[in-house]
């Protein structure tokens, strides 16, 4: 799977690609389960003249370069398994997330870039409640208000409970 990003100009800002992608999940009256395995992800900068073409990608060596010849592990792994039947609480009985080490080289032109391309993207219905705030920063200032005040806690936080 290829996803490329692309600013207003238009230019290619990265291309992402994710290959060995797999996902299930199980839903029954007693839990929900789901698991999700990329095989190899990778981040290119299309900017020109990047001293550093590619952005993200695993450092485990490729299969061939392996002694036993063995397939790398996945690049992330997670799986998560709820239990239902708790009235008001989150439990969930499984939680597992595995990244495997990464190499990122992010260059300040590509840095620039992706901000500014951000700063234009659509506020997305969010607004603070003086309506200074647009955007990002306005979704980040109603999921971190200030002051405990503002905050909403007609509702009790979900609780979480993860046994191994």
């Amino acid at each position: 799977v290829g996803v490329a990003l692309v600013d207003e100009e238009p230019q290619e800002l990265v291309y992402s690609s994710l290959s060995a992608v797999e996902l299930s999940a199980v839903a029954t009256d007693a839990e929900q389960s789901a698991h999700l395995s990329i095989g190899h992800a990778q981040v290119d900068c299309c900017v020109e003249a990047s001293k550093h073409p590619v952005l993200l990608v695993p450092v485990a060596p490729p299969t061939e370069a392996r002694a036993d010849g063995a397939a790398p592990p996945p690049t992330l792994q997670a799986k998560v398994r709820r239990r239902m039947g708790w009235e008001g609480m989150l439990f969930l009985d499984y939680l597992s997330v595995g990244v495997q080490p990464l190499a990122i080289a992010l260059e300040q032109n590509l840095a620039a870039r992706l901000f500014r391309l951000a700063a234009h993207l659509p506020a997305a219905g969010a607004a603070s409640l003086d309506g200074s705030a647009t955007g990002a920063e306005a979704s980040l200032a109603e999921l971190f208000p200030a002051d405990a005040a503002a905050r909403d806690d007609s509702e009790p936080p979900a609780e979480i409970f993860v046994r191994e």
